[in-house]
């Protein structure tokens, strides 16, 4: 299982900056120590024992100290569990602890042969004797392997891809030694775990967010913080009455919100939202400092929206928060993009005319069910049935090579599309499904697509993963998580009979309009933000009458 420590998260000269007095700063160095951070750079290991940096920040002696996976073992006079370091670009937030690894421990240095040229030219990273040190170029789009020191496998795949960015500041107005022309400069790494097909993605020094980017990222969830003094100055001006924060309690974007919020927007009410279905136990000291900003976090909230019921149900027994819990969608859909109808031009291009089609848009990886949903069609070969996935992830290359051709002319796969184009696909479908299974790590939180389909009319079936038996209601067909069998009987009823789809198509439609609209979930936020409010001020007016008859009380004495 691919393993994720963060040694640090912050940007450049991280949290506080020495000579940075925004707010953030100033509440890390004083009454809020929880949002101190070191600079951007994470640690990965697929067995526990032998690990890959990704980029060496100037604060690494302070992240590797912090850090027990990262500890010689004990006995041993010289050891390091460190493989080697992957260099996402040149700069000095990226490279500058590599000079605190200088000790004569062998490890591989990975990166692109324009970064690799910008240690060659700077004689200062001789230290790192190229006996003991070895450089490894790496190529865009061109996944690759990192290996143990013995040679062997590590188990991780790591695709680089460019992303926007230039050469190191300090080159600026400089020959640059690797060349001008051409990607390298700066780098996003996919992260894969080769046994689960698992993967996450990595961006440091990326200079903007393109839109093949954003195709590239399409449904995957990223730590950030905004610009403290923008979101001070918007406070200040716009007084804000209600503050929504459409991130976990312990995220450091909720975490810098409420800190800024509660010196330049006193008066506002702050809710959050979450999504989080599972306890996740978390190592030191991740874990620790995730529940200290998630306890401040909390106990400044009003209200929590929570994107299921079981998120919610969390929320209650964990005991931190004592006030407002709703469970509502985390935003609406626009009935006039989702109309149901049908797609006879694109299924025509699609090879999909002729056949009842069955259909699957979301990320093409292990857990969301695709090989069980596969395995269910198999047994029923006899029905006149095709497969319709939209959609990137791991599992693609295996649907091309191995599920296409053991069902020629039964299976078409579209690359991700974007998400006003996602209903213009589902109406291609006659049955939609989202077959996920439940993991250790994940569990299905809502499955917007289902959503989507069963607003568009069209018949719908989810398994018993997480959310999905809510989201459906009874407008859809559950069968058992992981039970090839199950999902089979539930999909020959409907490939059987167009009665029987038209007749939960409509039903389905009917649920969705009642909760999934954004007229309908617009009027629940409304509600849910109308009474935080006025919660929000009742309480303000007992705290300020109770210090007064405090006054008056001290006075007589």
């Amino acid at each position: 299982m691919l393993r994720v420590v963060v040694l640090g998260a912050a940007a450049g000269g991280g949290v506080p900056q020495w000579n940075c007095g925004c707010p953030v700063c100033q509440a890390a160095r004083t009454e809020h120590p929880e949002l101190e951070s070191t600079q951007a750079s994470i640690a990965i290991s697929a067995d526990g024992d032998h690990w890959f940096l990704i980029n060496a920040s100037p604060d690494l002696r302070q992240q590797l100290i912090a850090t027990p996976q990262l500890h010689p073992s004990a006995g041993k006079l010289r050891h390091s569990p460190i493989a080697g370091v992957i260099l996402t670009n040149g700069e000095i937030d990226a490279v500058a602890g590599l000079l605190s690894m200088r000790e004569g421990w062998p490890f591989t240095i990975y990166g692109h042969t324009k970064v690799l040229s910008i240690l060659k030219a700077n004689s200062i990273f001789d230290v790192l004797n190229e006996k003991n040190v070895r450089r490894h170029p790496i190529e865009v789009d061109q996944a690759f392997e990192p290996t143990l020191p013995d040679g062997s496998r590590s188990g991780i795949e790591i695709l680089p891809f460019a992303v926007p960015g230039k050469g190191a500041w300090y080159l600026e107005g400089k020959v640059h030694p690797g060349g001008t022309d051409g990607a390298g400069d700066t780098l996003g790494l996919r992260v894969s775990d080769k046994a689960t097909g698992k993967y996450f993605y990595f961006l440091a020094a990326c200079a903007g967010v393109t839109d093949d980017l954003k195709a590239r990222l399409a449904g995957w969830h990223m730590t950030y913080l905004h610009n403290p003094g923008h979101m001070a100055a918007t406070l200040r001006d716009f007084q804000p009455d209600v503050i929504h924060l459409e991130a976990e309690p312990q995220a450091l974007i909720s975490v810098e919100t409420i800190a800024l919020q509660r010196r330049f927007a006193r008066g506002a009410t702050v809710t959050l939202f979450t999504w989080d279905n599972l306890l996740r136990k978390r190592r030191f000291p991740v874990g620790a400092l995730k529940r200290r900003l998630r306890a401040y976090s909390l106990a400044r909230a009003t209200a929590v929206v929570c994107g299921n019921q079981r998120a919610g149900d969390l929320l209650r027994a964990e005991g931190r928060f004592k006030g407002s819990i709703e469970v509502l969608p985390q935003f609406g859909l626009d009935v006039t993009e989702h109309q149901p109808g049908s797609e006879s031009e694109l299924r025509a291009q699609l090879s999909l005319e002729g056949s009842v089609v069955v259909g699957y848009v979301g990320r093409l990886v292990e857990e969301k069910g695709l090989r069980l949903l596969i395995e269910a069609l198999g047994h029923l070969r006899a029905c006149p049935w095709k497969l319709l996935l939209v959609g990137t992830g791991p599992l693609e290359s295996e649907i091309r090579q191995l599920w296409m051709a053991k069902f020629p002319g039964r299976i078409a796969l579209v690359p991700a599309v974007p998400y006003e184009k996602v209903s213009q696909y589902l109406r291609c479908s006659d049955i939609f499904v989202l077959p996920s299974y439940s993991t250790p790590w994940w569990m299905e939180q809502f499955g917007l697509t289902l959503a989507q389909a069963m607003l568009l009319g069209i018949a719908s079936i989810g398994s018993t993963s997480g959310a999905i038996p809510e989201v459906l209601g009874p407008g859809g067909l559950i069968f058992e998580e992981g039970q090839t069998d199950s999902l089979a009987r539930v999909l020959e009823e409907l490939l059987a009979s167009r009665a029987r789809r038209q007749q939960l198509g409509g039903m389905g439609r009917e649920f969705a309009l009642r909760n999934y609209t954004l007229e309908n979930v617009g009027a629940r936020y409304l509600a849910v933000f109308e009474r935080a409010r006025n919660s929000s001020a009742a309480g303000k007016q007992a705290a300020s009458a109770a210090a007064e008859l405090e006054t008056v009380t001290e006075r007589k004495a």
